[in-house]
């Protein structure tokens, strides 16, 4: 059966812009992977349960603590880190474990853990829209209302569509307002409605598909150690697809059924439009390798980065013996 117009098999990789990185690069990138991830992520799509992608990324920081040389710990008087930091009383403690969340403990004496304030800032759509702009890779994003008249100059008069987005929320949990043309979003005079801040990124007209559906993918490094640096990739990671297959046809290009990939309220939207929600199993063929050849493209700029800081340092340090040296 033939592909409609506009979708991609999933052999048709997006071809980066940069130059090929040499298998060398990724020396320092360890594997890890838990057999089992993803038949419990098929478990919880098949029963519509729980947020998929904090399971996975709650099992990728358990790994990487034990590898940076903690200790998983249930004892509250003595763990000095958390993923869910700010429990002050043994009450909390425990419905923190009951809950399923970690505490470690330093193994060794030399261990130091800092708290980074704020770093939910960095997951934030509005930060993540402002962050892409550096790539050549991302579609168009603005931020709303700030870049309102920006939207309007550039986008003004245009029939490309655009979703609409909170800026906060996270997981899928409603972040979804819906989908305009520029001109839908600049003449209202509250272009977010009953949020502060949303987003506005252009559609994609030829997206790649996966099991002819639209997807999410996303991908899960842990970073335990900056001197020397250390990053590894967790190779389960959760991939979430739309509930229906994927038609550039006018009558669909608004349809949230189609377009989105929330893991939760979209059964219920769906419902209320009268569409019926079909068992959408993810192909186990093709999905590995699609999965290695995104962590490449996305790993690649960092150890690159870390790559030429390292070389610097040894440099520097090597005139400075040659300085010692003559001297």
């Amino acid at each position: 059966m033939a592909l409609p117009s506009g979708v991609s098999p999933l052999s048709t990789l997006p071809t980066p812009d940069t130059p090929p990185i040499p298998a060398s690069y990724f020396e320092g990138v360890a594997a890890v992977s838990v057999a089992k991830t993803m038949q419990k992520i098929a478990k919880m799509q098949e029963k519509g349960r729980g947020c998929i992608f904090r399971y996975v990324y709650n099992r990728a920081a358990r790994v990487g603590f034990l590898l940076a040389g903690m200790n998983e710990t249930r004892d509250d008087s003595s763990w000095l880190f958390s993923l869910y930091s700010g429990f002050d009383s043994r009450k909390e403690l425990r419905n923190s474990l009951r809950l399923g969340y970690f505490h470690y403990t330093n193994s060794r004496k030399h261990h130091i853990i800092n708290p980074c304030p704020g770093s939910n800032v960095w997951g934030s759509k509005d930060y993540v829209c402002k962050l892409s702009r550096f790539y050549l890779f991302t579609p168009t994003c603005y931020v709303l209302p700030s870049e309102k008249e920006d939207m309007k100059v550039i986008e003004g008069g245009k029939d490309d569509i655009f979703y609409r987005k909170a800026a906060g929320d996270q997981h899928g949990t409603e972040n979804f307002l819906d989908v305009l043309s520029p001109n839908e979003i600049v003449e209202r005079n509250n272009p977010c409605e009953n949020t502060d801040t949303c987003i506005a990124q252009r559609g994609i007209e030829e997206p790649l598909l996966l099991n002819r559906r639209k997807f999410e993918v996303r991908l899960v490094f842990v970073i335990t150690s900056l001197n020397p640096f250390r990053m590894f990739a967790y190779f389960d990671s959760p991939v979430k697809l739309a509930l229906h297959e994927y038609t550039n046809a006018a009558e669909k290009e608004r349809d949230p059924c189609v377009h989105m990939t929330t893991e939760r309220g979209m059964s219920d939207v769906c419902a209320m439009m009268g569409k019926r929600q079909k068992k959408n199993k993810i192909p186990q063929i093709g999905l590995s390798s699609l999965l290695r050849a995104l962590q490449k493209v996305a790993a690649g700029p960092v150890l690159e980065r870390e790559r030429r800081r390292a070389e610097a340092a040894a440099a520097e340090a090597g005139a400075e013996e040659d300085g010692k040296g003559s001297g």
